[in-house]
């Protein structure tokens, strides 16, 4: 679902931030730290002022995750302009989020010129630092000969079942699709599917546990 966000823009000076945004974050900052963490807790409930607020505060002191997060915020509401910067700056940062929303930006030619290598290029970077939608991606992409890529059966189910063992849930039910229906090479096998449905049941409930414990610390 698209975000409007004109009316937060007019609040939100991002042309007298372009300079500021380029600075690097001092990882000893606490106070830039809070802000991110508001500026993240804010999206959550849907708090748009508030999630800009913060957010633009820590990107101001050059913080990531941060530039990354508001580039989400931007290219989910059709501000492709502000979104592609932000992701340049944030991807030459190291992070992973930002890498592979530009991978699928030069994937689809949205905001910048088409280029699949490029794409590449940055969804490797994700991958590297084991962010798991790139890796799911990249299965993806080898199942239906995506990214100018070839389809490659063997290195999809690779990278499904990378994904899905590090807890993508996305990618267990892709298997879980592949086993009930016989597909991806896989005769079908009930046994490997209920396999597989505990396997997410496990993830998942695993997932709930460390959300209750990061609202614990505040």
């Amino acid at each position: 679902m698209k975000i409007h966000i004109i009316a937060a823009l007019l609040m939100f000076n991002v042309t007298n931030q372009s300079a500021a945004l380029e600075q690097t974050v001092n990882s000893d900052n606490k106070q830039v730290e809070q802000w991110l963490e508001k500026g993240l807790a804010a999206h959550k409930i849907d708090d748009l002022m508030g999630a800009l607020n913060w957010l633009g505060k820590a990107a101001k002191q050059g913080q990531p995750k941060a530039k990354a997060m508001l580039g989400y915020l931007y290219l989910r509401s059709d501000e492709i302009e502000l979104a592609v910067p932000l992701f340049e700056q944030a991807a030459k940062q190291g992070n992973a989020m930002a890498q592979f929303e530009l991978s699928t930006l030069y994937a689809q030619g949205n905001g910048v010129e088409q280029n699949f290598t490029t794409a590449l290029a940055f969804l490797n970077q994700a991958i590297a630092q084991d962010h798991l939608p790139a890796i799911y991606l990249l299965a993806s992409s080898y199942e239906q000969g995506k990214f100018g890529l070839a389809v490659n059966i063997e290195k999809a189910v690779s990278h499904y079942q990378q994904a899905s063992n590090k807890g993508y849930p996305t990618a267990t039910y892709r298997l879980i699709q592949a086993y009930k229906n016989g597909e991806l090479g896989f005769s079908k096998d009930k046994a490997k599917e209920k396999e597989l449905k505990d396997l997410l049941n496990k993830h998942s409930e695993e997932k709930a546990k460390q959300e209750k414990e990061k609202l614990a610390d505040y």
